[in-house]
């Protein structure tokens, strides 16, 4: 499994993560057109290098040529539906935006659809989530992780007046990550940059070992005193684990009788990424004989409030109800199995292996080859390799 690995000495922004990933090898012009084909008439992302201090990293500027109107929420929301992008990337953008219209609603004491976004519905903030988005979906990373995150202190002149740094707006979608406050006189984590880091990241901590496979620097436009202002940005290849979660474990449930079934498919998709170590969805019937969702998670313990606290926000329900088990799991490991030129991962356990369904799938639609045909072939060419272990099913 490919990640991303964020370090943040110097805090982050929407356009330093975004400048990050087109060093990693996002193609800018697959952005520029996304956004020219979702309506955002004469927006282009332009990159240059940059100096900042002794370092020498990719910096991208959001220019528009043509008047850009302030806009709301669901606008913001269409334009993102317009893009183009994979069904993760797309669950991923609307996450983040949905995260800085309900911060910016919460604050103001406003309904969500009714703020009238200015800094959020800029036309930079709406390049640096889709960009961040596809980004992620170019570089095939499942999942980001970032270390812990430097806020600046002092305070920063807004529309809404002078504010303290780290700024309410900002500080809403960093709990659960590890901050530093160490630079003054400077807002070095934006409200943008925390909102992808809320949608996408774990703590780096959670990642035990990875192998490098390339690295990005993004930059960010203060000159800082003592330490170059640069996100610093690594594709890896998570090592597999072959310990697998047993031991006491947290149940997070919810019954769900007024959501639709987009927005508990996002939901459950936000668990993931934020710890939970499986999550699923069940009909049931509710009370009045309602048709209902149950949506559970199960998670190590101390997650297990940052995740009911994501669940309630992600769903708009009331509580969450919340129990411990305890779970003895076999060992398994992930091992890799090559076919036609193409490489597949196979999980494999004491009693059954299975190759992975995202992996068949692409390769599927690429090659044009019905996707029971190729699994069966993968499988093969797996046993032929390892006739030891167990055939995949």
């Amino acid at each position: 499994m490919k990640a991303i690995v964020l370090h943040c000495p110097s805090g982050i922004s929407g356009d330093m993560a975004l400048a990050a990933l087109v060093d990693l090898g996002l193609p800018i012009q697959r952005l520029n057109s996304a956004l020219a084909s979702a309506g955002l008439e004469g927006v282009v992302v332009t990159p240059a290098r940059r100096a900042s201090g002794v370092m020498s990293a990719l910096a991208v500027e959001v220019v528009a040529s043509v008047a850009q109107p302030p806009r709301h929420y669901r606008e913001i929301r269409e334009i993102i539906l317009r893009t183009g992008l994979g069904a993760r990337a797309q669950v991923l953008a609307l996450d983040a935006l949905a995260r800085l219209a309900g911060v910016e609603a919460q604050l103001h004491g406003q309904d969500i659809d009714q703020v009238h976004l200015h800094e959020i519905g800029a036309w930079d903030t709406i390049a640096d989530i889709v960009g961040f988005a596809m980004g992620l979906e170019h570089l095939g990373a499942d999942r980001v992780y970032v270390s812990s995150i430097e806020t600046g202190t002092g305070a920063a002149r807004t529309e809404h007046g002078l504010l303290p740094v780290p700024a309410p707006a900002t500080l809403a979608h960093l709990v659960g990550f590890d901050l530093t406050s160490r630079v003054s006189g400077h807002e070095l984590a934006t409200p943008t940059g925390a909102a992808l880091l809320a949608a996408s990241a774990r703590p780096l901590t959670e990642l035990a070992g990875y192998r490098l496979l390339a690295t990005g620097m993004g930059a960010g436009t203060l000159e800082l005193d003592d330490r170059p202002n640069v996100l610093y940005a690594s594709l890896v290849e998570v090592r597999p684990s072959t310990t697998p979660e047993s031991g006491a474990l947290m149940l997070l449930e919810t019954n769900l009788d007024d959501r639709g079934g987009e927005a508990v498919a996002a939901a459950l998709e936000t668990l993931l990424r934020r710890g939970a170590l499986d999550a699923w969805v069940a009909p049931v019937t509710g009370k009045k004989g309602r048709p209902a969702l149950v949506l559970s998670a199960i998670c190590r313990g101390e997650v297990g409030d940052l995740l009911a606290e994501e669940m309630m926000r992600a769903t708009g329900s009331l509580g969450v109800r919340v129990s411990t088990f305890v779970r003895t799991a076999g060992s398994r490991t992930i091992m890799e199995v090559r076919y036609a030129g193409r490489a597949y991962r196979v999980k494999v356990g004491p009693y059954s292996s299975k190759i992975e369904f995202d992996d068949l799938a692409v390769a599927s639609a690429e090659l044009g080859v019905p996707l029971l045909e190729l699994s069966r072939e993968v499988a093969l060419a797996f046993h032929r390799e390892h006739p030891e272990l167990p055939l995949p099913q």
